[in-house]
């Protein structure tokens, strides 16, 4: 069973060797504001940790960028294009599956990124949805100057292009509630002990993931106690979408 107290003795070997650990925080599927939308906003507000704001571009209603331009601490970044599931019969969910056209694919890349243009804090980088994409797509967003590719779990050392997210709070193939303490707090042990031994990519930040529609009342406790936790920590940075994505 992991603990706080085992968070707290990671992050204290991170300050032995005069290191910060770096976290940067996603939500997806965002389109419009609503009271689950506030209330994720509230709670970066309350604890001063930048979001980064996945929006679904075709979905997109007009409502959300007139509020998240009052919103200092937010950066939205691209979801796919639609959220639509184009994998064959029996095949895990993907946007962007090998069986598509590639030049398809690209043509709706392209007008999604259009779509964000009434956004004041966004950044170029693209987060495909269920976190999946066909392996020539990060080449093609390269090529096209997105600046970074968001999906799950630790990346490897050549794909300096993608920055991933490693905490999962939801528990997608059960429940699909919160998905308890002891695992969450066990992703992001790994990930930070994994880095600081040169397992993983020590130059990757650490990426908590949320999905304020999906949330049950546990998630939301979870977030509140976790930010306010790690806030507070003097070995520990959070990272605004700038950081993240910018040049």
């Amino acid at each position: 069973m992991v603990n706080w107290q085992d968070l707290d003795d990671e992050l204290e070997a991170w300050s032995d060797t005069g290191t910060k650990a770096r976290f940067w925080w996603r939500d997806d599927d965002a389109i419009e504001v609503t009271p689950e939308l506030e209330r994720l906003v509230d709670l970066g507000n309350r604890f001063t940790v930048p979001l980064v704001l996945a929006v679904i571009p075709a979905r997109l209603q007009p409502n959300l960028p007139e509020y998240l331009n009052t919103e200092p601490w937010v950066t939205v970044v691209q979801h796919g294009f639609a959220h639509e599931n184009h994998a064959p019969s029996g095949e895990k969910s993907s946007e962007f599956p090998a069986i598509r056209s590639i030049d398809v694919m690209g043509s709706e890349i392209t007008a999604g990124w259009s779509s964000l243009s009434a956004f004041g804090r966004v950044e170029k980088a693209f987060v495909p949805p269920w976190n999946r994409i066909f392996e020539p797509m990060p080449e093609i967003l390269a090529a096209q100057g997105y600046s970074g590719v968001s999906t799950f779990g630790p990346r490897k050392r050549a794909d300096g292009l993608f920055v991933n997210t490693h905490i999962d709070i939801i528990d997608w193939r059960g429940h699909r509630g919160f998905a308890g303490e002891d695992k969450v707090l066990e992703q992001t042990l790994s990930h930070l002990r994994g880095k600081r031994l040169g397992q993983f990519d020590a130059s990757e930040p650490t990426g908590l993931l949320s999905h304020h529609l999906d949330h049950d009342g546990a998630c939301w406790k979870y977030l509140e106690t976790f930010l306010g936790w790690t806030r507070n920590h003097q070995a520990i940075e959070w990272l605004a979408g700038d950081q993240v994505f910018g040049p």
